[in-house]
């Protein structure tokens, strides 16, 4: 069995932590809140995944710092993320910097999420249920796809 880590940061409503948790619980993966831990060495997992929230058209920027200050050497790493509206790939900048940095970019997984950012917030905020059960199942199976093996 692939082993697996998620790293992530989720600050406002924890949408992306709920990614997380559906990630790891599917695929037995380790998980790194960082903006709490400490970034574990990476030489012992087959797939790293980063996570986060999008904050103005991009992922966290701890997570970007994390990724560019990381040599993969041909790991394969993966990205997670949720957002209030889906209307670009919000993945592709942190994949081409993966890609940079070595890494065997397996893909992403993006879904909407609770967002009351600015003005959002007076109505409510947007995309409110999500992530979801059936976001969580979806993640859960790009996960097991990402690290190409069956899991129990």
């Amino acid at each position: 069995m692939s082993k697996a880590v998620v790293i992530y940061a989720s600050v406002h409503h924890r949408n992306t932590l709920k990614l997380v948790r559906a990630v790891a619980e599917r695929i037995h993966a380790d998980t790194v809140d960082l903006l709490r831990d400490a970034l574990p060495d990476l030489t012992g997992y087959d797939c790293v995944f980063f996570a986060s929230g999008i904050y103005f058209n991009t992922f966290h920027r701890s997570l970007m710092d994390v990724i560019g200050r990381t040599a993969f050497d041909g790991k394969r790493a993966c990205l997670l993320y949720t957002c209030g509206l889906r209307y670009r790939d919000y993945a592709r900048p942190a994949a081409r910097l993966l890609v940079r940095q070595g890494a065997a970019y397996g893909g992403s997984f993006g879904c909407r999420g609770l967002d009351t950012y600015g003005m959002l917030k007076r109505i409510g905020g947007i995309a409110k249920g999500h992530p979801n059960q059936t976001d969580l199942e979806r993640a859960a199976a790009f996960a097991v796809s990402a690290v190409g093996e069956h899991i129990p």
